[in-house]
């Protein structure tokens, strides 16, 4: 064995040997000093007025600006970590993009990824009320559509009003706010609450008056994890219903085969002259900018333009970001500066983004497919169609290509703030903040949409706790039944 070898192998093994060192030393109860608090703040605030083009999109400039001065006066005595990252939640759910997020530290992921476990049970959240979504633990008697009224104590309704406030969204819309929570309950749960090997809950079943309670062990994130990924479903799904209805679903704008999977349905499509389709968009939380466009290239009835501009709070080859050392990739900076330019309203906007990424460019007219789908398009959406996928639905919407069955998008109209994403780390605490480079705005003729809001469907509806208990999909009967009216 060489030494370079030898050498190499001894920094891995130290490197885990650090990692393992920080796991096991790792103290919920370490507490920072206010100086270092408001160091931490202020690189937050001069990363946002820096980097984060969309910080005035959905608030006034004066009013935000204020929150964010306020915010460091507010410090006044010392925090823990996981004190701070809640005292920074309403600041970052503030600015009103569903992109960017704040996490804690890596070791703090890292100690409570074996130190503390989580709630095993998935939940979905209809009308403020929780509901059992998925049973991840090892007790069986749980039935699928009971309510969840408490947890240990506290009431959902209590939990519910807690986090919800400090959950990022697009906008004004409180629709991704109750999905994401509910997706990730799990997690956030255990940010907030105290640690504990298992909860007392009480839970009322289906169709009965009277609650029961029920004590169940939480779950490590390995088995929730694990338990996740037996469950997840195929990507793409294509079902010829009948000889007049098609069924496409698409589960996410990001997995491989996109484009063949695509080609491949638009051409049965095409044999069979089939004269509705139906598109389940629910839960499909987006991907590549490029995927989107494509499928709308089915679907569009003529050429069309897709995004009308990309703005950026950089300027073209800018030289200093003041905190751009604190950023995980600080080199990245300097090439990005290099994709900008001014348009003719001197605005800092990026015309050519990396295609190969699966950016698009703005303003460029796109063709249309040679099996162009001409009949009739029918859209289910819920609060986790997000990004890339309420761009599509926007554009959709806008156009009056599909009426749409389900839940308003948790995705903004009129475009997101996202593309390149960079973290930020905060010197003393170590929190993560994602932040995002770019504002999309969508290429919509008809601004009659509300500002702040998502695609709002012609036909309202949810699945109900009936459907979590008995598997059933109102929404798709429902829509089937439209077309056969």
């Amino acid at each position: 064995m060489n030494k370079i070898l030898c050498l190499y192998l001894f920094l891995i093994f130290s490197h885990i040997n650090v990692g393992l060192a920080q796991e096991r030393t790792y103290s919920l109860t370490k507490q920072f000093t206010v100086e270092e608090l408001k160091e931490d703040y202020n690189i937050l605030k001069e990363a946002l007025q820096d980097v984060q083009p969309s910080l005035y999109r959905y608030s006034h400039k004066k009013e935000m600006d204020m929150l964010l001065e306020n915010g460091c006066s507010g410090i006044s005595t010392p925090m823990t970590e996981m004190d701070f990252y809640r005292y920074l939640l309403p600041v970052i759910a503030r600015i009103r993009n569903g992109h960017s997020k704040i996490t804690p530290s890596s070791s703090y992921l890292n100690y409570t990824e074996t130190s503390v476990k989580k709630f095993p049970l998935k939940i979905a959240i209809i009308d403020g009320h929780a509901y059992i979504e998925e049973n991840y633990s090892a007790d069986s008697s749980f039935i699928i559509g009971s309510e969840i009224l408490s947890i240990n104590g506290f009431s959902f309704y209590e939990i519910y009003a807690k986090i919800f406030p400090l959950m990022p969204s697009d906008g004004y819309s409180l629709s991704y706010k109750t999905a994401k929570l509910a997706a990730n309950f799990h997690y956030h749960y255990a940010y907030h609450y105290p640690n504990s090997d298992s909860f007392e809950l009480e839970v009322l079943p289906p169709n009965k008056r009277k609650s029961v309670w029920k004590k169940v062990d939480a779950a490590t994130d390995a088995h929730i994890d694990q338990q996740i990924m037996d469950r997840r479903k195929q990507p793409y799904a294509f079902k010829q219903i009948s000889d007049s209805i098609a069924m496409l679903t698409i589960r996410n704008f990001s997995a491989k085969n996109f484009k063949q999977f695509m080609d491949d349905a638009f051409e049965q499509l095409s044999k069979t002259q089939t004269e509705h389709l139906v598109i389940d968009l629910r839960d499909n939380r987006g991907g590549r900018d490029n995927f989107g466009v494509y499928l709308y290239s089915y679907l569009s009835k003529q050429p069309f333009t897709y995004y009308r501009r990309m703005e950026t709070q950089l300027a073209p080859n800018q030289r200093v970001i003041k905190t751009q050392n604190y950023f995980r990739r600080p080199d990245f900076f300097n090439e990005f500066v290099t994709y900008i330019s001014k348009d003719e309203n001197l605005r800092n906007v990026i015309k050519a983004p990396k295609e190969s990424f699966g950016f698009v460019k703005p303003g460029v007219v796109h063709p249309i497919q040679p099996n162009n789908y001409t009949g009739k398009v029918y859209i289910l959406i819920n609060e986790m169609s997000f990004s890339v996928t309420s761009d599509f639905c926007s554009i959709m919407h806008d156009n009056k290509r599909a009426t749409f069955i389900g839940k308003e998008t948790g995705g903004a109209y009129y475009g997101n703030t996202s593309g390149y994403a960079v973290r930020l780390v905060l010197p003393n605490t170590k929190l993560n903040v994602t932040l995002n480079l770019i504002a999309y705005y969508n290429d919509i003729k008809n601004e009659r949409n509300p500002f702040g809001r998502g695609v709002i469907p012609d036909h309202e509806m949810s699945l109900s706790q009936d459907d979590l208990h008995n598997g059933s999909d109102s929404v798709l009967a429902f829509t089937l039944d439209l077309i056969k009216a």
